[in-house]
């Protein structure tokens, strides 16, 4: 874990000087691995960082990037390159990749391959766990930020793909 927050120390730390509250969890890591999450977290909430900076690292062709139509096996494997970029968490590979997942009575995902609206199902994540807190299930409390900051990831993620996809329009007038 020490190759992670060294990665995400030397990717974020330049933006990300004090991490505010709204950011820290308590997830059970250590202190320095709460502390990159977190600076993860507030770095892709930071409106005032464009995401071509954010993701100038990631060498990855998100072109055809849709979340609200894509796959868990998709998201998986961004997530794993946004992880080792330092750009992600390995919380957030999981619940990336695990938006929507069904699984069938021996505990096989079922669904990997079919397509879903992951910007959505991460909303009804979010007002699901949202519910819980407000009904007194304070243990539920810390995966809001987590699922906000995956839906900071979906929305960085469809913005860099349109973004990409311009980019490789050719103009062909004369």
């Amino acid at each position: 874990m020490l190759d992670y927050v060294n990665r995400v120390m030397s990717r974020v730390a330049p933006y990300v000087h004090h991490v505010r509250n709204e950011f820290k969890t308590s997830s059970g890591y250590t202190r320095e691995e709460e502390d990159a999450s977190a600076r993860l977290r507030q770095f892709w909430a930071d409106t005032d960082i464009p995401i071509t900076e954010k993701l100038k690292e990631l060498k990855l062709d998100l072109s055809d990037f849709n979340g609200n139509s894509t796959s868990n096996r998709e998201l998986h494997a961004i997530g794993l390159a946004l992880y080792q970029t330092g750009l992600l968490d390995m919380t957030g590979v999981i619940l990336l990749g695990a938006i929507g997942s069904q699984y069938n009575a021996q505990g096989t995902q079922i669904n990997r391959d079919t397509k879903l609206d992951a910007v959505t199902e991460t909303k009804k994540q979010l007002s699901a766990v949202t519910e819980m807190v407000n009904g007194g299930y304070a243990v539920a409390k810390d995966m809001i930020p987590k699922q906000e900051f995956i839906l900071t990831v979906l929305k960085g993620l469809q913005e860099y793909s349109k973004i990409q996809k311009n980019n490789n329009l050719i103009d062909i007038t004369v």
